[in-house]
């Protein structure tokens, strides 16, 4: 499953629960800085937290 930066901007823009804020307030992807890397739920091990990302992938063909 690729992990480019086109890609997790991609699923970050289609990712309800994207949330770059550090203190879990519920933010929208209406920033210009949507990506998977700058969201709350993605871990230093390069996952997200919450099993979005593989899911977004496969639903909207990335």
């Amino acid at each position: 499953m690729k992990k480019d930066a086109k890609t997790m901007k991609e699923v970050a823009e289609c990712c309800t629960k994207f949330c770059p804020c550090d203190d879990g307030c519920s933010c929208t992807n209406s920033s210009n800085d949507v990506s998977c890397r700058n969201c709350t739920h993605y871990t230093k091990k390069d996952v997200c937290d919450i099993n979005l990302y593989a899911e977004i992938m496969k639903n909207h063909n990335f």
